[in-house]
């Protein structure tokens, strides 16, 4: 269908209910009948770009701007952008370990927006969920942003935290119906994963022998620790363990 349905008019011409209708049509849907098209408003209720999310103190968050490409979100139906940093409020980060998420507020009467963190990951008619990041009791830690630009994508397979042990061989179903291109495998002391990870490569077998632990085919993904030894689950310069717990990420 031709874009746009409606026609320029002329000073003294006739209201037409057609031309009213035609210009309905293309503010709403791009010209497009009502059937086949959504409303733009609709679309572009959850656009979101050009959200970097840093560290500011142990206790607070930094919404870093990039003049080229600004922080631009709809919240409530508004087109808000930020042209200077926005940091959250002192104190709003306390107490007991906890996950935070990151909101975006709409700010009444501006086309700019506030950043609050909450314990709740539920959104309001005037927040959006950005981002989150974790508060391990004094510091702030694993900040994740949701609209990041230019990063690696979230994994199509994330096995979770599970335990491991010496001598075990573990199969995951990834679900991708096809080996994935990138898997990575790491490990960790507690099922949260909050503390430091090691990339797992090799692990050592009985003779003390490194060897790779992975395995891939398009339905599972193996991983086996060693025989023996104290370098049978993760054998890295930083860790050296028998047991713990792995965590499986994988890409098509």
């Amino acid at each position: 269908m031709a874009y746009p349905s409606s026609s320029t008019v002329s000073s003294g011409q006739p209201t037409a209910a057609s031309q009213y209708n035609n210009l309905r049509k293309d503010a709403l849907y791009l010209g497009q009948s009502y059937n086949d098209s959504l409303l733009l408003g609709n679309f572009f209720a959850k656009f979101a770009s050009g959200f970097k999310l840093i560290l500011y103190s142990v206790s607070r968050l930094k919404l870093v701007i990039d003049t080229k490409n600004p922080p631009t979100i709809v919240i409530n139906g508004c087109l808000l952008q930020m042209n200077s940093n926005v940091v959250t409020g002192s104190g709003l980060i306390a107490g007991a370990a906890a996950i935070y998420y990151i909101f975006a507020v709409q700010t009444p009467g501006s086309v700019g927006f506030t950043m609050v963190p909450s314990t709740s990951a539920s959104e309001t008619d005037n927040t959006r969920l950005i981002g989150e990041c974790y508060w391990d009791g004094s510091t702030i830690r694993d900040i994740v942003c949701y609209f990041p630009e230019n990063v690696i994508p979230e994994p199509d397979y994330d096995s979770g935290y599970f335990a491991c042990t010496t001598g075990t061989t573990y199969a995951k179903a990834h679900g991708l119906l096809n080996h994935p291109r990138l898997v990575l495998l790491f490990h960790t002391t507690n099922t949260t994963g909050y503390d430091e990870r090691e990339l797992v490569t090799v692990v050592t077998n009985a003779a003390g022998v490194e060897m790779s632990p992975v395995g891939i085919t398009d339905t599972y993904v193996y991983v086996q620790t060693g025989a023996a030894g104290a370098g049978t689950c993760v054998n890295a310069i930083r860790r050296q363990s028998a047991t713990g717990y792995y965590r499986i990420l994988a890409w098509l």
